[in-house]
């Protein structure tokens, strides 16, 4: 199998065995059973391997047994998101209230949220189900960059975070450090999530106000992702997607003033030909 059948085996799996995933509880290992006094130092330590592990795996759109993704039977995955299944034993683990590890963990669910929103969007044409028509080649381009972007982005995450292990033995399972580590990657992308109208740029995780984005194509898209990238402060990877975009306006404006070529099949540059206007030799070349 060649990358690209991988990559849509890979897309198909997370469609149709992952979406509705959500763990039920044992009552055998619930943690209101277990007794605080066997919670010893080491099983504390273990507590919070495991659930910075679990974090992680959701930062990269992977489900796991503390962070599920919660989703309407019927409904499309921009509707979703990532929940914490609440477990009194991690509130104990880190220490801190109920209300604090909400708090912590408001801004990781949602950038979460967004890099899985973003995968099954660019990935959504090589679903074996998809049955959106075309959306024209602007839109191609821009999920290509999005779906590249976000293995770029799982490599350096990755990447930082096994740095930061290597280099800060004793505050590797501290949830504000690797806070304070990741940061910058949530910054980045929440900032792509709205720019590409999967995420809501309030605090919650309504899409209604970003519907129009996915409506866009051709000139109308790239003047969104222009000004989205103009107004961004903070370093991001807008400027890139905004870039790998603009690849098939080019394409069509090189076409049509070097060699005379009018090549726009899904009309998103929003210019026409009248051949009442055209010579008998330039209409020939159109």
């Amino acid at each position: 199998m060649g990358p690209l059948a991988i990559h849509a085996l890979l897309c198909a799996f997370k469609s149709r065995y992952q979406s509705s995933f959500r763990p039920q509880a044992s009552e055998d290992n619930s943690s209101s059973a277990v007794p605080l006094d066997s919670l010893s130092s080491e099983r504390i330590a273990s507590l919070r391997k495991e659930f910075i592990h679990d974090l992680l795996l959701a930062h990269l759109g992977i489900i796991s047994h503390r962070f599920y993704w919660q989703q309407g039977f019927g409904e499309s995955y921009l509707c979703g998101s990532f929940v914490w299944r609440v477990d009194p034993l991690d509130i104990v683990a880190f220490q801190v209230t109920h209300g604090s590890l909400v708090s912590y963990l408001r801004t990781h669910l949602r950038a979460a949220t967004a890099f899985r929103r973003l995968d099954w969007l660019s990935s959504r044409p090589l679903l074996p189900d998809a049955t959106t028509e075309y959306r024209g080649n602007v839109w191609s381009a821009l999920m290509h960059a999005v779906s590249e972007w976000l293995r770029v982005y799982s490599i350096t995450l990755e990447d930082a975070y096994g740095r930061y292990v290597a280099s800060n033995r004793t505050e590797t399972h501290e949830l504000l450090a690797l806070t304070r580590l990741l940061k910058p990657f949530m910054t980045n992308m929440l900032t792509v999530a709205h720019a590409c109208g999967v995420l809501s740029d309030a605090r919650g995780s309504d899409v209604s106000q970003n519907v129009r984005v996915q409506s866009l194509s051709g000139l109308r898209l790239l003047a969104w992702l222009g000004r989205q990238a103009a107004s961004t402060t903070n370093r991001s990877a807008l400027p890139f997607l905004f870039h790998r975009a603009t690849a098939p306006f080019l394409r069509f404006l090189h076409l049509w003033v070097q060699e005379g070529v009018h090549e726009d099949p899904f009309n998103e540059f929003a210019i026409s030909l009248n051949s009442r206007f055209l010579f008998r030799k330039g209409a020939f070349c159109f």
